[in-house]
């Protein structure tokens, strides 16, 4: 039976379109792999239909295109999907193809080796990426940076092996004669050891940042070893080098990408001295690195520098500083005295932040010292009672309410009244109130208020919801202290409590019976008295 064939290659070299695919197809199907089906597969895929192309393509890469790369190279020109397929069938090739490569990677059309080198960037193999290496010397510029992009692309899919390999490759591309004479081809490498991501690449990245380099390539050293792994406990590999180069004029090239680096590195302990230079830069994300540095660094020298920013004039540093000295106790003493003299409300509260951050460890001499100069400051009116207040509030409570009631008791014995009272208000918060300061309150209050009978206990001067409280609560015995009182309560006082709280209930009308009853008995000729009598028998309290 004669071979159908032949018969097959005439329907694909003749003018029918959809007869040339079909028999694209069948010729693929059948497994035949001599020459003259090669050659006419070929042929078609110089046809202006681009359906026979993509038959055509399919049939060959269906029968094995190592023998017919030449011929298909020419469709990476073509428009996708045509494009894609020619890639991926060249691709999958492997090796196998890249002798086919040499001469349109050498030659000078753009336009065929840009996706030529998309092809290389889907290959493993060491061949391959060897000759992506060789693109860094061409002299199109749009085909360097493809080259560069495309070794980029390969090690997202290579192993650990791989990258290091392809790291040890970069290394010894740099060190070759006429790449250090070839700045775009040091670029390019550079590139590749930044995608490799190799900790032990760093000395040679650091090498290429010298400033005997060209600006390109430090830059692109520079990005590289940002995109180096940071073991976060390791020492940094090249802290000390790189500072220097925050002094340099160039921000947007070297300044700004040195400190990206940099500040993914734990600072050098021996650049302290530096960090504190660096703080009066005139570039402000320099300066704020700096303080962030020397924040973790410590020591009282850091604290020397830190402390005077807090509540300055500049608020991005202000903070910072603040920021660094919250985050390490060890400026814990600094901050400490810088806040007992503070000569501003604005920077006594930002250091009063600072020290609340550090509350388990505040002296207890500090707390006492703070406490005197709280009362101290509130007797004189001055403002910065109050950052110093809220520190105490969360570092010392107890002590703040105990010096605060202290000093109200004998503001009230003094008979400033409207003082005490300002100072037991400071107390009646939710955190801070206890019975005996609710009690204080409610004292000076109430000596307040007694001569106004008719002041009823909504009122919010009246000392009635104080008292009130206490009486519910059973926390005092509010009769007993009261009688006590020294200098003692007058008559208006007991009446004014007396009268309002019989027109109650529970204990508080048993706590106004009794009161009254003390002003009887007490103040029997008084004029209160006489109101006492006639109160306890309209509230049928008898006498």
């Amino acid at each position: 039976m004669a071979s159908p064939i032949p018969r097959i290659l005439e329907m694909l070299a003749g003018e029918d379109a959809e007869l040339a695919c079909a028999a694209a197809r069948v010729l693929g199907e059948l497994g035949d792999r001599s020459a003259p089906v090669l050659r006419a597969l070929e042929k078609l895929l110089a046809s202006p239909n681009s359906a026979c192309k993509q038959y055509a393509l399919t049939a060959l890469g269906r029968l094995g295109l190592a023998e017919s790369v030449a011929a298909v190279l020419p469709l990476l020109k073509e428009p996708d999907p045509l494009r894609k397929a020619a890639t991926d069938a060249l691709a999958a090739l492997g090796p196998d193809a890249l002798p086919a490569f040499d001469a349109p990677l050498a030659g000078a059309d753009a336009a065929l080796k840009l996706p030529l080198l998309g092809v290389l960037a889907r290959m493993r193999s060491k061949e391959s990426l060897s000759a992506l290496f060789e693109r860094f010397f061409d002299p199109e510029v749009e085909v360097i940076k493809r080259a560069a992009d495309a070794v980029r692309e390969r090690t997202e899919a290579m192993t650990d092996k791989e990258r290091a390999d392809l790291a040890a490759r970069a290394e010894k591309f740099l060190g070759q004669a006429k790449v250090k004479k070839d700045e775009r081809a040091r670029v390019c490498a550079l590139k590749a050891l930044g995608a490799a991501r190799r900790p032990e690449s760093a000395g040679v990245l650091l090498d290429h940042t010298d400033p005997a380099q060209p600006t390109g390539v430090r830059l692109n050293a520079l990005t590289a070893l940002a995109r180096l792994p940071v073991e976060p406990e390791a020492p940094a590999p090249g802290f000390a080098r790189l500072l220097p180069l925050l002094s340099e004029p160039d921000f947007p090239n070297i300044v700004a990408n040195a400190l990206a680096v940099l500040q993914r590195w734990p600072p050098d302990k021996t650049t302290q001295k530096a960090l504190l230079a660096l703080c009066e830069s005139p570039h402000g994300a320099v300066r704020v690195f700096a303080i962030r540095a020397l924040g973790v660094l410590g020591g009282d020298k850091a604290a020397a520098a830190l402390v005077p920013l807090v509540g300055g004039a500049d608020r991005r540093l202000s903070d910072e500083a603040a920021a660094a000295l919250r985050g390490n106790v060890d400026f814990l003493a600094g901050t400490v005295a810088a806040l007992g003299a503070a000569d501003s409300v604005e920077r006594a509260w930002a250091l009063a932040g600072v020290v609340r951050a550090h509350k388990p460890a505040v002296p207890k001499a500090a707390v006492t010292a703070f406490l005197k100069q709280t009362i101290k400051l509130l007797d004189a009116g001055d403002e910065r009672w109050k950052p110093l207040f809220e520190m105490l509030r969360d570092v010392a409570l107890e002590p703040l309410r105990a010096a605060v009631l202290e000093r109200g008791r004998k503001v009230r014995k003094e008979g400033e009244l409207a003082r005490a009272e300002s100072l037991f208000r400071l107390l009646d918060r939710d955190d801070m109130t206890d019975p005996e300061s609710r009690y204080e309150l409610g004292v000076a209050l109430l000596l307040q208020s007694s001569a106004d009978l008719s002041r009823p206990g909504s009122d919010p001067r009246s000392p009635i919801p104080h008292f009130s409280v206490l009486v519910r609560a059973g926390s005092l015995a509010v009769g007993k202290r009261l009688k006590s009182e020294k200098p003692p309560l007058g008559p208006a006082e007991f009446l004014y409590l007396g009268f309002h709280f019989t027109e109650r209930v529970g204990p508080e009308r048993e706590l106004g019976g009794e009161l009254l009853r003390h002003v009887v008995e007490k103040f029997g000729r008084s004029a209160e008295a006489k109101v006492a009598k006639q109160k306890l028998r309209t509230e049928g309290l008898g006498e």
